[in-house]
């Protein structure tokens, strides 16, 4: 193989890798009430993640969290990411590694029968 071929393979190797490194979950898809959604137990320990959170039933009042858990079983939200979804509909934590992940509805009232999904991608 001549220096050019090795360097277009490495290149695409490096292009590939890239594209490769930000992975997206759904957290929770159409929950109707408060609570957690099931964990997702991540390959590899993502430290960087932006949520986005979508609703239908024009909820009047809408608080959701990110919880975070390194064994799997306590989790917290040690990203201090509490967002008020009505006024912004994103959720973004930068530089905390965790094995495990789960969305949480942290309060839920008013509209009509409102539906919510939260959808995470971590780097």
């Amino acid at each position: 193989m001549n220096e050019l071929n090795k360097l277009i393979v490495v290149m695409a190797i490096v292009v590939f890798a890239g594209a490769a490194a930000a992975e997206q979950f759904i957290m929770f898809e159409n929950m109707t009430t408060a609570g957690e959604g099931k964990a997702i137990r991540l390959i590899k320990p993502l430290k960087d993640w932006t949520c986005q959170v979508n609703y239908t039933g024009n909820p009047d009042n809408l608080t959701v969290s990110l919880l975070g858990s390194v064994d799997g079983t306590h989790f917290e939200a040690p990203f201090n990411n509490v967002i008020n979804a009505k006024t912004d509909r994103f959720v973004t934590v930068n530089g905390s590694p965790v094995k495990y992940v789960r969305g949480k509805i942290v309060n839920i009232a008013g509209g009509t029968a409102p539906e919510v999904t939260m959808i995470c991608e971590g780097m």
